[in-house]
């Protein structure tokens, strides 16, 4: 089975909440895994850092419709292109409503 419509889906689904809530700069990656999908989200807010300053996450998204991996796992990013696995951790975020408390605790 081709995943790539569900994650395109999930991805489109995920940005344009995040956009809506949000009155910052989020913009997406070209990323995306069959197993591990994911989008870059990098963030511009002059109000929370100094200068020209951007945050950098990458937010894996639940990866199985079947209900496997359901969790969106969050990393921090020191730079954009950064390999998630060297960034921080966080995790136990269970839904969508848990990802967007987080930004806006950022924000």
């Amino acid at each position: 089975m081709d995943k790539s419509f569900y994650f395109q889906a999930q991805k489109n689904y995920i940005l344009d909440v995040l956009k809506y809530e949000f009155d910052a700069d989020v913009f997406d990656s070209t990323d995306q895994h069959d197993e591990c999908p994911s989008i870059t989200l990098t963030i511009s807010n002059p109000d929370y850092m100094h200068g020209d300053a951007e945050l950098h996450y990458k937010v894996y998204l639940p990866s199985d419709y079947e209900g496997d991996y359901s969790e969106f796992i969050i990393m921090q990013l020191d730079y954009p292109t950064q390999d998630g696995a060297e960034g921080n951790f966080i995790d136990g975020l269970a839904n969508l409503a848990q990802v967007v408390r987080f930004f806006k605790n950022l924000i």
